[in-house]
C-alpha cells in the first residue's frame, strides 16, 4: 500500500471510452461537455443553496425512481423523457426542468 505503479495515459483513455465510441460511431468529433455525460441524461452535478450535488440515473428504472422521490412525477408523463435515448435528445429541456426543484 505504499507504492502504487499506474499509468496516467491508461486511465485517461478509460475515462474518454464514451467519448471515443461516440467518434468512431458517428463521425462527429466530441466536444466539452463539463460533468454532463454523452449517453446518460440525467447525469451530472447540479447546484443546490450550499454546494453542488451529483444525479446519475443510469436506466429508465433510476430516472423513473428519482421523479417519484423528488415529486416531479409529471415528468414521466412526457414522451420525451421517458426513455434515456429521448432525454438525451431534450437534455436542453430536461435539465432545467430538474434545476428548479
Amino acid at each position: 500500500g505504499q507504492y502504487i505503479d499506474m499509468s496516467l495515459l491508461d486511465v485517461q483513455v478509460a475515462a474518454l471510452a464514451n467519448q471515443g465510441m461516440n467518434y468512431l460511431t458517428s463521425g462527429t468529433a466530441p466536444k466539452r461537455m463539463g460533468n454532463h455525460h454523452p449517453n446518460i441524461v440525467p447525469y451530472q452535478t447540479f447546484k443546490a443553496k450550499d454546494k453542488e450535488f451529483i444525479i446519475a440515473c443510469g436506466n429508465d428504472k433510476q430516472f423513473r425512481d428519482l421523479c417519484m422521490a423528488i415529486e416531479l412525477s409529471e415528468l414521466l408523463q412526457d414522451e420525451k423523457f421517458q426513455r434515456n435515448q429521448d432525454r438525451v435528445i431534450h437534455r436542453d429541456e430536461l435539465i432545467p426542468l430538474l434545476s428548479e426543484y
